[in-house]
């Protein structure tokens, strides 16, 4: 799943997707991490917000699940997110550089995922085995 953000009643998405899976399945949600980084992208792109672990603790609380993994990934975009939330008041100022930017460093991110062992990053994957 890589739409949650864009649904308002997200947990009972989640825990219908759940449901639907066989016994040893997989539900794998791909979400915008930290809530502290929700702009006006996020809005304008139609997110109900951005997620941390906990919330998905919470919401998994109501689900009878084997195993859950949690990873964060993309810190080199967490922190450009980051700066552009605090220095910029209009993200669409010279949105395609940044994207540029952030296309030509990508490969940054996934050694720096290594190396703070995915403490935090711009995006979050959680995989929940039935």
């Amino acid at each position: 799943m890589d739409v949650i953000e864009h649904i308002k009643e997200d947990k009972k998405e989640i825990i219908k997707a759940f449901k639907l899976l066989k016994k040893e399945g997989n539900l794998i949600i791909n979400v915008p991490a930290f809530l502290h980084l929700y702009s006006n992208f996020d809005k304008d792109v139609g997110h109900f917000k951005r997620y941390s672990k906990n919330d998905f603790k919470k919401i998994l609380n109501n689900i009878n699940y084997k195993n859950v993994t949690f990873i964060y990934y993309d810190s080199i975009g967490y922190l450009l997110s980051f700066l552009s939330k605090i220095l910029s008041s209009n993200y669409k100022k010279n949105f395609e550089k940044k994207i540029k930017l952030w296309d030509s460093i990508i490969w940054m991110s996934k050694i720096l995922d290594y190396i703070i062992c995915r403490m935090f990053g711009k995006s979050l994957l959680i995989i929940v085995k039935k």
